[in-house]
Order: C-alpha cells, then sequence, then structure tokens
C-alpha cells in the first residue's frame, strides 16, 4: 500500500498532558486526513465540549518553542541516568524504547507480590514504584513494578541509590 493510501486511512493520536507534564490539563490531539478529522469532530462534541483556552494556548505556544524538540533526548538522558543508577542492584531491566517509564523486575529480591513489594519500598524506602498487575490480568503474576524516570537528576540519583541497596 503506497504512503499517500495509508495517509488517506490513518489517524494518529496523543496526549500532550504526560509530554509536558501537565496530566491534569488533559489536553490531546489528533492528526488525519481532513476526511477523518471532519468526523472526529463530529463525535468529539458530543463527547467534551473542548479544553479551556488558555490550556489551548499555553500547549500551542510549547509546540511552538524549538526546545520541544529536545524533548526525546532528555527523556532518553533521564533514562539513561536511572538504568546506571540502578546497573549494580539486584533489579533486572530492559531499557524502555520511548515515554519516561521504565519496567523493572525485582523477583531476585523477593516473592512478595507487586502490590505488597511497591508498598514495602514506599513505607520502608520512600521509593514509590507502580505495581503492573494495576494494568492487566497478564501482570497478574508478575514481579514487576513501574517507575516514573521523569524526575530531577538529584532525585534519580537519590532514588537509585536507595533501590541498589535493597
Amino acid at each position: 500500500m503506497s504512503d499517500a493510501r495509508l495517509r488517506e486511512r490513518t489517524v494518529v493520536v496523543g496526549s500532550l498532558g504526560k509530554t509536558m507534564h501537565v496530566t491534569g490539563w488533559r489536553i490531546g490531539y489528533a492528526i488525519g486526513a481532513t476526511a477523518l478529522t471532519n468526523e472526529i469532530r463530529k463525535v468529539l462534541q458530543f463527547n467534551t465540549y473542548a479544553a479551556p483556552t488558555p490550556l489551548q494556548q499555553a500547549m500551542a505556544a510549547v509546540l511552538d518553542d524549538a526546545a520541544y524538540c529536545d524533548l526525546p533526548q532528555l527523556f532518553l538522558q533521564k533514562r539513561n541516568r536511572f538504568l546506571e543508577g540502578l546497573g549494580s542492584s539486584r533489579f533486572s531491566f530492559m531499557p524502555t524504547g520511548g515515554g519516561y517509564f521504565q519496567m523493572v523486575d525485582y523477583s531476585a529480591i523477593s516473592e512478595l507480590p507487586d502490590t505488597e513489594f511497591a508498598n514495602h519500598l514506599i513505607e520502608c524506602h520512600g521509593v514509590a514504584g507502580l505495581p503492573m498487575s494495576g494494568f492487566g490480568s497478564q501482570y497478574a503474576k508478575s514481579k514487576l513494578l513501574r517507575f516514573c524516570f521523569a524526575k530531577k537528576e538529584e532525585t534519580l540519583d537519590a532514588a537509585t541509590a536507595i533501590l541498589r541497596a535493597i
């Protein structure tokens, strides 16, 4: 199938809230052929009214800023710092290929279910990781936690120092 035919049939839907660290704003986007986005607007008008104008304007200004283009490199650096910090720990992982969350396997450390191990980390060590079992039945018996590495360098360093000591 040619690229032109795919463009006519494809819609990209995304969220600016997570990328721009303003998740409460609930601002997203859809990019596609005019015929498709016209139909999306017809449905959208009955599902939601609109994000507040000042929030839309703020996102438009950010998207016009050249610094926005540096986000992938910024997240890559933060991911690498987080994983380097975990390098000599008993946690195992495969580096995430995108976003700002890293899944980490703790099976070499504990047999606790992920919810209990996550609570243990918070209560005893002050570090928060999300249990993956909350993301679907395929993770029900996993020993995986999800960590956010979109943090200040000092925060990443402090968290990985604690995690290395476990």
